[in-house]
């Protein structure tokens, strides 16, 4: 019997533009309930495959099923119905907000007959009510993607698809609109593929993260256990880990690989310690802004390492651009890699 606990199933999927292949994923399954973030570096296929999956975008070869029913040309706009899409800059129509979501209902859930008190919910909802009778036009960056989300919501989707929501909003409203978001998707217990560049949004938003290149699927697992152990170099450097070479690592810190297959070393910026000292053999070579406070690049031994300090000890100990440090590296958190 088939297995109709996935919300969505992909097999054998190729696109293919201007005669390239852009897009292979041998299998994809997402479950009801559960969320996905997809990371990866500028066109390694992350927006196509949110494409093809939320029927979108037709790929070239290979099956689609929603609800363990294939997807066919017949079926293709119920199933659309059953979706909802967030993209990066969100596309509204130049009519009020709230009408903005009326039509999205009409076109979407046709069967709903309230549809003025369900989008004035949703507009309460995303904290934007105020907002209701203004244009698109009018709006701020975070403003937009909250009417956006609140579009998406409000036509109660068994699928939502969010396509680099936050990458247009600034970073006071990001952090707030990033939790709401997290909470709208386990109130609506929807099953939910999120596109995004920030780690961190995928480690708040996700139950399973995947990691793309070149199209295809590098990596995927849950959020804890792909951070936790990148499964090559290329991984470790998109989720944010510096990578050296074992030599160069060891000569450093004069330590041992735990077997002779070892190549590289993935060092997160949280293994790294540092004390200002005057004979220390790091020195400071910048201090850089991070989202969880100051990240200092380390010079040692012509090897640059990150090493992440909080906004309170950067004041409290007057660090600065070309300070000696004593630098520690905690062995535990870092990860040596085969490849």
């Amino acid at each position: 019997m088939k297995n109709i606990s996935w919300a969505i199933e992909m097999s054998d999927i190729s696109v293919k533009r201007g005669g390239r292949e852009v897009l292979q994923i041998q299998s994809f399954n997402l479950e009801k309930n559960e969320a996905v973030a997809i990371i990866g570096p500028n066109g390694s296929g992350k927006s196509t495959f949110l494409l093809v999956a939320s029927l979108l975008l037709k790929p070239t070869t290979g099956k689609i099923s929603y609800l363990g029913k294939p997807i066919v040309s017949s079926n293709r706009t119920f199933f659309r119905r059953m979706t909802g899409v967030a993209f990066q800059d969100p596309l509204l129509l130049d009519r009020s907000i709230l009408e903005n979501l009326k039509i999205a209902l009409k076109l979407k859930r046709p069967d709903l007959k309230d549809r003025e008190g369900i989008a004035s919910f949703w507009l309460r909802k995303l904290r934007i009510q105020h907002l209701a009778n203004v244009s698109p036009h009018q709006l701020s960056g975070g403003e937009l993607q909250r009417a956006s989300l609140a579009r998406v919501f409000a036509v109660q989707p068994d699928v939502v698809f969010l396509d680099e929501p936050f990458s247009a909003i600034d970073e006071f409203d990001r952090p707030s609109l990033s939790g709401d978001v997290k909470d709208l998707i386990a109130e609506s217990n929807v099953a939910s593929l999120i596109v995004t560049h920030n780690v961190a949004e995928a480690v708040i938003l996700a139950n399973r993260l995947i990691v793309m290149s070149d199209g295809g699927i590098a990596q995927q697992g849950s959020v804890a256990e792909v951070l936790a152990n990148p499964a090559s170099s290329a991984v470790a450097k998109l989720l944010g880990y510096s990578v050296f070479s074992v030599e160069d690592f060891t000569r450093v810190f004069s330590c041992n690989p735990p077997d002779e297959n070892i190549s590289k070393v993935a060092v997160p910026d949280n293994a790294i310690d540092i004390v200002l000292n005057s004979d220390g053999i790091g020195v400071i070579v910048r201090l850089e802004v991070s989202t969880n406070g100051v990240v200092a690049l380390i010079d040692v031994g012509n090897q640059q390492f990150h090493s992440e300090i909080a906004i309170a000890e950067v004041l409290s100990s007057d660090l600065a651009k070309g300070n000696r440090v004593e630098v520690s590296v905690d062995q535990s958190r870092i990860v040596w890699l085969c490849k």
